[in-house]
């Protein structure tokens, strides 16, 4: 989608947009998301939120995306600044977390326009950048009441992931129908609810089969996958591999690095 912006940051006349996270992977996956959402737009990058807060103090960028445990501020309390501040109010701002969403989380944000969450990895980077750049074209949004109760349909599924959830569960959680928060999700994320959740599942078991011993089996259960060959199906369809091929990959890595850092030590033991 090709946008065309109407902002300008000082007395430039090249739109910005401003990254803050402490992973370098995570902005290093934007980057390419973003250049394509945001054709011509400058790319301002922070690894704090301190230091996203004083590039706020100096520019005004047409999109913002967060990460929400970031040191310094967290990406909740920059938004909440922003709110605060005229000049700011209007900018879009993406939420994006590597933990669980809770509905504190949500409440924080909820009573905002213009402020999406989500889960990194089940929102990529691809759809984070998408909507941040439809928002930012003027593009209507839904209402602040509306999209707090698809922020809520967001914290339910983090809460209930790991258990057998159905899609008339979630709906009946934030007070909607089924084909409604469909709708209203898809216009607020890019997403299906029932999508979105998969990617949360599967989110879930990369980070249980990158850190534990535990067999792909019990890792799909303890993501709300109870049936092991549904789960490899849908973890390939997701990943590009198979559970057991992600495991090796990650410990190839692991071992790659591990062989590296006794070199470099080995190295300055010898110089």
């Amino acid at each position: 989608m090709t946008c065309q912006f109407d902002y300008y940051i000082g007395t430039l006349e090249t739109p910005c947009v401003l990254i803050a996270d402490d992973d370098e992977a995570a902005r290093a996956e934007l980057r390419p998301a973003i250049t394509d959402a945001f054709p011509g737009a400058a790319l301002l990058e922070a690894d704090d939120g301190e230091e996203a807060w004083a590039m706020l103090n100096s520019a005004t960028p047409i999109a913002t995306i967060l990460d929400t445990s970031m040191p310094g501020a967290n990406g909740i309390e920059i938004a909440q600044r922003m709110h605060a501040e005229p000049r700011l109010r209007a900018v879009p701002i993406v939420l994006l977390s590597s933990k669980l969403i809770t509905l504190d989380d949500v409440r924080a944000i909820e009573d905002k326009p213009r402020v999406l969450i989500g889960n990194k990895g089940a929102f990529p980077a691809k759809a984070a950048a998408a909507e941040a750049a439809r928002l930012a074209s003027g593009e209507s949004c839904l209402s602040a009441q509306t999209s707090a109760l698809v922020k809520r349909a967001i914290a339910f599924m983090n809460e209930r992931y790991a258990r057998p959830l159905a899609r008339w569960q979630i709906a009946e959680a934030v007070n909607m129908s089924e084909d409604y928060l469909t709708r209203t999700f898809r216009r607020e994320l890019g997403l299906t609810p029932w999508g979105y959740l998969t990617r949360l599942r599967i989110e879930k078991a990369k980070a249980l089969i990158a850190s534990g011993p535990e067999s792909t089996a019990l890792v799909g259960a303890q993501v709300g996958f109870p049936d092991q060959a549904y789960f490899s199906r849908v973890f390939k369809k997701v990943s590009g591999m198979n559970p057991r091929e992600y495991r090796d990959l990650q410990r190839s890595r692991g071992h790659s690095q591990s062989r590296g850092k006794t070199l470099r030590g080995e190295g300055s033991q010898n110089a």
